[in-house]
């Protein structure tokens, strides 16, 4: 039933950025988009944290997730010609976003998610003015396509002088001048390290001691476990608030890796008393190179939890099951395509045992859906996104 929506999301892993451009980072569009996220959430924390504005936290998730889809459908559209095509042809870039969104609405995705995404998609084609939500991801999406140009003109300056200027023009934009208040790449602050020492998990590898047909980093990885937490507290029919609190958990739960690594649960069983102790010097870390950039913050004990206790009460015990959902659908793809998959084919059955022992009816559906509907040879053509892959 989900399997078309996991197809189309895990398709971002293979839509690499800056593709025609010489590089030493190659994010693709997962690891983009997953970091971009994370600038825009601590953006509005602040931003409300500063005065009486509020942000709804879901729209900007789903705004996310929809952009996805739309490169994930139509490939790496540059950003120039994407530009340039909304504003002298408007009704052609209408119409390539209306193909996408009456493919998504073809899928069977349950009662619940389909209505949300007709309402949404409704919105998206209601041509109403720009919500602050859509701003505001706009500029987490503009800093993290700095980021990726900033360090990559370190070695090739010339090639990236012309995109790195015109990110620059565009964050320097009217409409952004709130924002650089808080966030402003141009200047050293807390939030800018905080977030620095996130993006790091771009270069950090899951199953990093297995041979990857398709190499997935602990970012994208946190964005498609906030995706599968999305379908599972939608599908319980969780209040918005909750959804909200599982998409950010989703988006931290991994965060501390960027500091201590990703060490594996053999490893932490490995002699008695390891465990414990691992978890107090991350604890120790965590607080000592991240909390402290926002030490003070009124939002500094909501990070705390996400980065150190995610899975902490009943909320967190179904955000871990994305996290085996995940795991499970990371296993399932490279047990198909991959000369190795013999290894993967153990992870996931152990993975599925312990989705067995779930008290949530849901991660078991989900897993059925994942072991029978995702397959790695997605289509070329956008004429395949209304079908059951």
């Amino acid at each position: 039933m989900f399997s078309p929506l996991l197809n189309f999301v895990i398709r971002g892993l293979t839509v690499t950025r800056w593709s025609n451009f010489p590089r030493i980072e190659r994010p693709n569009s997962l690891d983009h988009i997953s970091f971009s996220l994370h600038v825009t959430y601590l953006l509005v924390d602040m931003l409300e944290a500063s005065g009486d504005v509020k942000y709804d936290r879901i729209n900007i998730f789903k705004r996310a997730l929809f952009s996805v889809l739309f490169t994930s459908a139509y490939s790496d559209i540059n950003s120039d010609v994407k530009s340039r095509l909304k504003q002298s042809h408007p009704q052609i870039y209408a119409g390539l976003c209306q193909k996408m969104h009456a493919g998504v609405l073809s899928w069977n995705l349950g009662p619940v998610l389909s209505k949300e995404f007709k309402d949404f998609v409704d919105l998206l084609e209601s041509n109403s003015a720009i919500d602050k939500e859509q701003t505001a991801l706009s500029y987490g999406k503009y800093v993290s396509a700095y980021y990726e140009a900033e360090f990559n003109s370190r070695i090739y300056p010339e090639v990236y002088a012309g995109p790195l200027q015109k990110i620059k023009e565009k964050l320097n934009a009217p409409r952004f001048e709130e924002f650089r208040k808080h966030i402003d790449v141009t200047q050293a602050s807390g939030s800018i390290q905080f977030l620095l020492s996130i993006r790091r998990l771009q270069s950090a590898l899951r199953w990093n001691r297995l041979k990857r047909a398709y190499p997935i980093s602990v970012m994208a990885h946190l964005f498609i476990v906030a995706v599968i937490s999305f379908i599972l507290f939608r599908s319980e029919k969780r209040s918005d608030e909750e959804v909200t609190e599982a998409i950010l958990r989703s988006l931290y739960h991994d965060v501390p890796e960027t500091i201590t690594g990703d060490i594996i649960t053999p490893t932490k069983k490995a002699t008695p008393g390891l465990e414990a102790v691992i978890g107090h010097i991350e604890e120790e870390l965590v607080e000592e190179h991240l909390l402290h950039h926002i030490r003070g913050q009124v939002f500094e004990a909501d990070y705390r939890k996400r980065l150190l206790d995610p899975w902490g009460d009943s909320l967190g015990k179904l955000v871990k099951q994305a996290d085996h959902l995940s795991a499970f659908l990371e296993a399932r793809i490279e047990e198909l395509d991959n000369p190795f998959g013999e290894q993967f084919k153990k992870s996931r059955e152990g993975i599925a045992r312990n989705i067995s022992k779930s008290e949530f009816e849901i991660s078991k559906q989900l897993r059925d859906d994942f072991e029978e509907g995702i397959h790695t040879h997605l289509p070329d053509s956008i004429i395949g996104i209304g079908k059951d892959l």
